[in-house]
């Protein structure tokens, strides 16, 4: 699961910063609850939706430029979720040696 500032380096990647402004206040971000209110939880919808906790969002990060989209017109060009479409299952590259291990030739 990508930790929320991995999530947010990608945003900021495809959409840029919007400084001054917090996730909080963003027309993309959707709020969930348990019925009893017992959990509260927070999706971007310009991120991408799952079941999962893999796209829950922290609403207090500094927004992306994402901000300046107009909902409607995202929902209409058809954008939400297409970051997530685009990142989902990519890894870190590893490299290629693990530390400590050495070669033999048999």
């Amino acid at each position: 699961m990508r930790s929320s500032q991995d999530k947010m380096d990608i945003m900021y990647q495809e959409f840029g910063r919007f400084d001054g402004v917090s996730c909080r206040t963003c027309p993309h971000l959707e709020v969930h609850a348990k019925e009893d209110l017992s959990r509260i939880w927070y999706k971007c919808r310009m991120y991408g939706k799952s079941a999962s906790q893999a796209t829950d969002w922290r609403c207090g990060s500094e927004a992306c430029g994402a901000f300046r989209i107009d909902p409607a017109d995202a929902k209409k060009r058809g954008i939400y979720g297409e970051v997530f479409k685009k990142w989902y299952g990519r890894k870190r590259p590893k490299s290629s040696k693990t530390r400590g291990q050495i070669a033999m030739d048999l």
